[in-house]
């Protein structure tokens, strides 16, 4: 058992689906404690992910458990499991980046220079991440070419679709992801940069 790791834990008398957020070898509660029945998808969230579900609940006063299911959105099923996967991602050491705020004239410059800089994440073998304001400005990005496969990301998808995305992103096969702010809480095994389209709109 580790951090991050999806596991089913009796509780109320159904088994629900949890997340590993910290082990101990001692607690000091004193009421009963329900036992890990077994895991679902070992290492279901990153570091990132629980530290990033954390600060947001904390900024908007929520429970964390209540953000940490943007991070599992789906419950593998019996008949569709999620395959378990064991690679290794070497992540380049670099110098931090300060966040730009560009302001285009014309949609042709925004998608210019969009595509450079996705491309220079692309070179080092990293993945990107393109936010949208809404669903509807999806649609701005499918004609968005990269020479790199861009997967497309909202929370309306179908969950066997939605499966199938957090799958790919886990695993490292998909570089280029355009989505709502859903896609924030994917499982990036190598997030190399994160480019907030149109992020004067208030839907952010």
């Amino acid at each position: 058992l580790t951090e991050g790791d999806g596991v089913e834990v009796l509780f109320r008398g159904r088994l629900v689906l949890g997340v590993v957020t910290k082990l101990k070898a001692t607690t000091s509660i004193k009421t009963k404690i329900e036992l890990v029945q077994r895991v679902v998808v070992k290492n279901a969230v990153t570091q990132h992910q629980l530290a990033l579900s954390w600060q947001v609940a904390e900024y908007y006063g929520v429970a964390w458990g209540t953000v940490l299911e943007f991070c599992l959105p789906v419950r593998p099923g019996p008949r569709s499991p999620l395959p378990l996967v064991n690679i290794e991602v070497v992540i380049k050491k670099r110098t931090a980046v300060k966040p730009m705020v560009i302001v285009f004239e014309q949609a042709s410059q925004r998608m210019a220079v969009v595509k450079q800089l996705v491309g220079q994440v692309i070179k080092r073998k990293q993945q990107a991440l393109i936010l949208v304001p809404e669903v509807s400005c999806l649609n701005d990005w499918l004609k968005f070419e990269l020479g790199e496969k861009i997967i497309f990301y909202n929370a309306q998808l179908k969950k066997t679709k939605q499966r199938q995305i957090w799958q790919a992103v886990k695993n490292g096969t998909a570089g280029v992801v355009v989505g709502t702010r859903a896609a924030l809480f994917l499982p990036y095994q190598n997030l190399g940069g994160v480019i907030v389209d149109l992020a004067e709109n208030e839907n952010y």
